[in-house]
């Protein structure tokens, strides 16, 4: 499934519960950085969560090459970046 959005993603995902036979759920987002954050720069953003605890993230910022993160069950290191936040708190209560 797929859409597009015109709120952030937490909220779009506030009442979302993952249907069971999904083993995954995630966003794919683009939108600007902080200010103090690469100057305020364009970025792209693709958050997965799987049903084991896995995560994955891919990040592109213009001009560096994009980052990825890939944690697998039961290792995803919640003071990562890409683990914290409310998007990632929305796709991980999605998945209960």
């Amino acid at each position: 499934m797929a859409c597009r959005l015109v709120q952030h993603p937490a909220v779009a995902l506030a009442h979302f519960t993952t249907p069971q036979q999904w083993c995954a759920v995630g966003v794919a987002v683009h939108g600007t950085t902080r200010p103090g954050d690469a100057g305020g720069s364009r970025a792209a953003v693709v958050w997965l969560c799987h049903r084991n605890g896995s995560t994955a993230s891919w990040l592109s910022l213009p001009g560096d090459a994009p980052s990825v993160t890939v944690d697998g069950p039961g290792t995803a290191r919640r003071n990562d970046p890409a683990n914290r936040g409310v998007v990632a708190s929305a796709l991980r209560r999605s998945l209960r």
